[in-house]
C-alpha cells in the first residue's frame, strides 16, 4: 500500500511539473505576441486562470514555509546564545550569586568602646577583634574560598593552613589573601591607611607580598601599597589590652586616641603632626600619661579645654 502510494504521488508531482512547465511557455508566449485569446492553441481561459492561483497559492505556502523554518531556526540560535549568556554570567559571578543566596547565613559581629572579642570560625581559624570593630564571616564556608570582612576596625587573624581554599580578608578597597598564617588589620576610618602586619606565614595585599615583621599600609587616597619593615609584637600588643605606637606619626596617634578617649586633638604648628613615636602602653593607663609620656620625650606641652579640647604646642 505504501509503496502503491508513494509511486501516486510521484507520477501526480512529475505531471504538477510539467503542467507548470506548460503554462510557462504559454503566458510567455502570449506576452511575447499579445493578442485575442485562442483558446484552441492557447487552452481554456478558466483553466489557465485555475492554474495560476494554485502556483500562486503554491508559491504563498512554499514562502510560508520556509519563513517558519527560518523562525524556528532562529528561535532556536536564540535560545542557544541566551543559554550560553546566561552560563558566562552565573561563572563570572558566581561567588556574588552565592554569597547572596547564602545571606542568611552571614554573621555579624561587633565590639563596643573598651571591649575585644575572640571568635573561632568554621574552619578552626581565630579572629581576636579589638574594641569599635565590626565583621561579617560566614556561619559555615563554602565553595573554593574562605571570605570574611572587615567592615570597621582592628582584627587580628590566625589563620588554619588549607590550600585548597584560600583565606581572604576584605577591608575597604584591600584584599588580603593567605593559606595559613597570622597577621593584624588595622582598618579603622579614621585612619588615611589600612595596614596588615604579618606575624608569621606571609600574605598578599592586593599585589605586595607581605612577610613576617613587615606591614604593607595602603593608602586610601592615592591606592599606593608601600611596604615597610616593623616589630609585629608592638602591633598586636591590643591583644593583650595593651595601647602600642610603632613607628606612628602624631596625627595617627592622635585620631586613635580620640576615638578612644571622646576627645578631639589639634596641633598648633603642623609640623608636630609627623613626628614619629614608639611606646607602648597598658590598657588601664589614662589620656593624661600617654600624653605626657609624648610629648616629654620630643619636649612638647599641651593643654586641655572645656574638658576635651587638647592642643598639642611646641
Amino acid at each position: 500500500m505504501k509503496i502503491l502510494f508513494f509511486r501516486k504521488n510521484r507520477k501526480k508531482s512529475d505531471d504538477d511539473h510539467a503542467s507548470l512547465g506548460e503554462l510557462d511557455r504559454r503566458i510567455a508566449q502570449f506576452k511575447d505576441k499579445p493578442s485575442t485569446w485562442n483558446e484552441r492553441s492557447m487552452g481554456n481561459p478558466m483553466e489557465i486562470r485555475e492554474s495560476i492561483l494554485n502556483r500562486l497559492i503554491t508559491n504563498i505556502e512554499a514562502g510560508k514555509r520556509r519563513n517558519n523554518i527560518y523562525r524556528r531556526r532562529l528561535s532556536i540560535a536564540a535560545s542557544f546564545v541566551f543559554l550560553l549568556a546566561s552560563s558566562l554570567i552565573i561563572y563570572r559571578y558566581w561567588e556574588d550569586i552565592f554569597q547572596f543566596a547564602t545571606a542568611e547565613q552571614q554573621m555579624l559581629v561587633s565590639t563596643e568602646k573598651g571591649e575585644r572579642k575572640k571568635i573561632i570560625l568554621s574552619d578552626g581559624s581565630s579572629v581576636w577583634l579589638n574594641e569599635r570593630s565590626k565583621l561579617v564571616y560566614p556561619r559555615k564556608f563554602y565553595g573554593a574560598k574562605r571570605v570574611v570582612q572587615l567592615l570597621e576596625g582592628e582584627a587580628y587573624f590566625d589563620v588554619k593552613h588549607d590550600v585548597a581554599k584560600p583565606f581572604q580578608v576584605k577591608a575597604d578597597k584591600t584584599l588580603t589573601n593567605v593559606l595559613g598564617t597570622a597577621f593584624n588589620i588595622n582598618a579603622y576610618k579614621v585612619l588615611n591607611t589600612i595596614r596588615v602586619t604579618v606575624v608569621r606565614g606571609k600574605v598578599a595585599v592586593n599585589k605586595a607580598i607581605v612577610f613576617p615583621d613587615q606591614q604593607a599600609r595602603y593608602d586610601k587616597l592615592s591606592g599606593r601599597v608601600i611596604c615597610k619593615r616593623i616589630e609585629s609584637g608592638n602591633v598586636v600588643a591590643w591583644i593583650d589590652g595593651k595601647i602600642a605606637f610603632t613607628d606612628e606619626d602624631f596625627a595617627t596617634i592622635a585620631r586613635q586616641l580620640e576615638a578612644r578617649y571622646s576627645v578631639s586633638i589639634s596641633f598648633s604648628d603642623s609640623s608636630t603632626a609627623h613626628l614619629n613615636f614608639t611606646a607602648s602602653f597598658e590598657s588601664g593607663e589614662s589620656l593624661h600619661s600617654i600624653l605626657e609620656a609624648l610629648t616629654l620625650t620630643r619636649g612638647l606641652r599641651y593643654s586641655i579645654d572645656n574638658g576635651n579640647q587638647i592642643t598639642i604646642h611646641e
